[in-house]
């Protein structure tokens, strides 16, 4: 786990920081390990990351029918950052912490339950906007 991962997790676990996550992001990890012969690894962070933010969000089909308005309107945003925006706006959550893809980088997206998500910032450590 890179370093700005790692400070989140640990803003978790210290009570700095109000998180939750929903199911994508433990498929997301599962898939991360899939095909890297560290299923183990990756096994063993889904658990802890159920174990930490219980109870984990689901995805709804509620959630889903968002995602082609979401999808037509936001090209800069992939499928799988939208699904997180959806679920956010659903059970309005205002904020998004991501990490970019090669993980050395935290992104911050504000959601609105009645706009549009919008990047607060791209920096190599959590944004201010983030406070824990």
């Amino acid at each position: 786990m890179r370093q700005p991962c790692r400070e989140l997790i640990d803003a978790v676990v210290d009570g700095r920081l109000d998180a939750a996550v929903s199911l994508e992001v433990v498929q997301e990890i599962l898939h991360r390990f899939s095909g890297s012969g560290r299923r183990d690894v990756g096994a063993a962070m889904a658990k802890a990351i159920l174990d930490l933010f219980a109870p984990v969000l689901p995805i709804t089909e509620r959630m889903m029918r968002r995602m082609p308005a979401l999808f037509a309107e936001y090209e800069d945003l992939s499928a799988r950052d939208l699904v997180h925006v959806a679920t956010c706006m659903e059970v309005r959550i205002d904020v998004i912490v991501s990490q970019t893809e090669d993980s050395t980088r935290s992104r911050v997206f504000a959601v609105s339950t009645q706009a549009t998500p919008r990047p607060c910032s791209s920096s190599p450590n959590p944004s201010p906007e983030v406070s824990y």
